[in-house]
């Protein structure tokens, strides 16, 4: 549908509206398509550029963000994110959910949370994060309030602050009725899966988990990065439960799956150290993956997850600190 709409515009003649250029931007991150997304978030950028639209500006900023954003560029995601909220204006919420259906604000500041994290900075995470929850909770646009507490709690979950998580976990139950979105009722599913496992339901939540995996994966998505996101809390499920078997194979299927997967390859490879270590595989095959899982994070500039790997590597291959 999308581009039967964009071919029709052009045989008329006519440039399409941005909304469109926005949902096919949309629909193309949804695919995994990172650099298709980022040229659509471009052609809104013109747009704005020529008709002096800040509400455009701030879209197509979160647009090239997210294009960034799902294959690690992390910096680069950073600066989008922090242009779209320089630019965004509180008096033009409504014209954003109008046009876009989305409170610009809360779907941004989580996401730059979590892009300051993985960057390192812990502080200034912490800023975004309670200036994205302060908004959400003066908000009255519900799927956008529903994202801000998706993205928190992802926060949360990776820096393993237990309590945290299920707060913002908690905070998803009244944004999941029936007409709830797609996206809004699987995370809080998966999260659902995922505290089961922390709290010692471990066969529940693992299975809970697999099965939200296998609907996003397996399906149609419903919104960008969403099956990497589910990759992830799996992995974190089958590390909690030391399903190293089942961990592996899904660590090596995620090394090749994109769709957002890449955002954490540097801990999908870490993850598939400790996987190969727990299964009895030699100290040199373990610290070769450490090693790439280091390539990787220092690539995309994760802090974060560099320090993790360094730990891990101190922990279970002592004899090759020096291969790093």
């Amino acid at each position: 549908m999308h581009g039967r709409a964009l071919d029709l515009a052009g045989q008329l003649c006519g440039e399409p509206e941005p909304p469109l250029v926005w949902s096919l931007a949309l629909a193309a991150l949804t695919r995994g398509e990172w650099e298709r997304g980022r040229e659509f978030g471009e052609r809104l950028r013109a747009r704005a550029e020529r008709d002096g639209d800040q509400v455009l500006w701030v879209e197509s900023d979160y647009i090239r963000g997210i294009a960034a954003y799902w294959p690690g560029r992390l910096e680069e995601a950073r600066g989008h994110f922090e242009a779209a909220l320089q630019r965004f204006q509180p008096a033009r919420r409504r014209a954003h959910v109008l046009r876009f259906g989305q409170d610009p604000e809360l779907i941004v500041r989580p996401r730059l949370a979590h892009t300051l994290w993985l960057l390192g900075h812990d502080g200034e995470a912490d800023y975004q994060r309670d200036l994205a929850l302060n908004a959400a909770s003066d908000s009255t646009h519900p799927y956008s309030r529903a994202v801000a507490s998706v993205w928190t709690a992802i926060l949360a979950m990776e820096r393993g602050r237990t309590g945290e998580f299920r707060r913002h976990v908690q905070a998803l139950e009244p944004y999941t009725g029936g007409d709830a979105p797609a996206q809004i009722l699987w995370a809080a599913e998966a999260f659902a899966g995922h505290l089961d496992v922390i709290e010692g339901r471990t066969a529940a939540g693992l299975a809970r988990a697999r099965e939200m995996r296998e609907r996003v994966v397996r399906g149609q998505s419903a919104a960008p990065g969403v099956p990497g996101v589910a990759t992830r809390l799996l992995l974190e499920g089958y590390a909690i439960a030391a399903e190293s078997e089942a961990g592996l194979t899904l660590a090596s299927e995620a090394l090749g799956m994109g769709r957002g997967a890449e955002l954490w390859e540097a801990e999908i490879r870490r993850l598939r150290a400790t996987f190969l270590a727990a299964l009895g595989a030699p100290a040199d095959e373990v610290a070769a993956e450490l090693k790439r899982a280091l390539a990787v994070a220092q690539r995309h500039g994760a802090q974060a997850f560099e320090e993790r790997i360094r730990a891990t590597l101190a922990e279970r291959c002592p004899g090759h600190g020096g291969a790093l």
